[in-house]
């Protein structure tokens, strides 16, 4: 650009500048700030609640299965997600 043969941009020239400008990072191997903290605090309390409603989920059922078992009730009927569940499953099987 200098010796004419190439036509110089405005927006390059500015990029120039300002990259010339920036300065050096100290150390170029240290690990960049990305997430803040309390957003990975966030994300982890948001997982960590959701592990825990599906294990309690898990285990109301259990205990109501036990519960029935032991009564030995012939009526109590499964909730709609177990039998969500139990159909996908048999649905699974006649594919094999």
């Amino acid at each position: 650009m200098a010796e004419g043969e190439l036509k110089g941009f405005k927006a390059y020239k500015k990029w120039a500048n300002v990259v010339a400008e920036t300065k050096p990072p100290l150390n170029p191997l240290a690990r960049k700030k990305g997430r803040s903290k309390k957003k990975v605090e966030t994300d982890l309390v948001a997982v960590i609640s959701q592990c825990h409603s599906q294990r309690r989920e898990k285990f109301e059922s259990m205990f109501n299965k036990m519960i029935c078992n032991s009564v030995g009730e012939a009526s109590c009927e499964p909730t709609e997600d177990e039998f969500q569940r139990a159909r996908q499953r048999l649905e699974k099987k006649k594919l094999k």
